[in-house]
């Protein structure tokens, strides 16, 4: 994908404008031992003042802390990561949904985040409510634009050696 210059934004270091006069082409897919080699050293900049949403656990930054992160994404593996669908209360009394989140630790601290990639997301709600265990996976996490004074981190991209396969 041919890419015309960076762009970042304020945390969001990574960001770049694409050339949309070029299609995006699949060339192939990473098997996991691939994945594996693409995993970022923890980092405590990134995990460092985490504060938990009410459903979530250790899944917003306050903005004044944002900047000291260095950046919006990271590749870890995680070892326990358990997939939770049911019901949430919505925001501010809004209507509640069906949520997916993925439950794992890192660095010794536990971790509760919304799964927003789209493929996973839709394959574990057709499962129905319940917990479910992965075990092994990379997880692409993403610290999202600031919203209501946080950035929340969500699990953007949900990687088992059996989806590499």
């Amino acid at each position: 994908m041919p890419l015309i210059r960076a762009a970042p934004f304020d945390h969001q270091v990574e960001n770049h404008v694409f050339d949309d006069k070029f299609y995006w082409t699949k060339t192939g897919t990473a098997d996991w031992n691939r994945v594996v080699s693409c995993v970022d050293a923890f980092d405590p900049a990134f995990w460092g003042n985490s504060q938990s949403t009410y459903h979530g656990q250790n899944d917003k930054v306050a903005e004044a802390n944002v900047i000291k992160t260095g950046s919006s994404l990271k590749l870890i593996l995680v070892s326990d990561l358990e997939v939770v669908v049911h019901v949430e209360d919505g925001y501010q009394g809004a209507q509640g949904r069906r949520r997916v989140r993925g439950r794992f630790t890192l660095n010794h601290a536990p971790y509760l985040m919304s799964i927003t990639d789209p493929e996973m997301e839709e394959a574990y709600l057709v499962r129905g409510d319940g917990k479910y265990q992965v075990g092994n996976a990379a997880l692409c996490i993403s610290l999202v634009e600031v919203w209501n004074g946080f950035a929340f981190r969500v699990i953007a991209s949900l990687i088992t050696p059996q989806r590499c396969a």
